[in-house]
């Protein structure tokens, strides 16, 4: 929540990188909090982008 929605994802490697699914999970003293999605992505080599993702509480 500290960024503003965003998420960037940085490939270092010389080949494309497929996201299906990014999902976090945020837990509080064994209690489920937070859930961050974010949606499916390709990220060209050597480059790095900034993706929305989706909010559940």
């Amino acid at each position: 929540m500290l960024n503003q929605g965003k998420m960037e994802f940085c490939n270092t490697m010389p080949f494309w990188i497929t996201f299906q699914k990014f999902e976090t999970s945020t837990f509080y003293q064994s209690e489920h909090g937070n859930l961050f999605v974010v949606k499916p992505l390709t990220i060209n080599p050597y480059f790095s982008v900034v993706q929305e993702r989706i909010f559940a509480s």
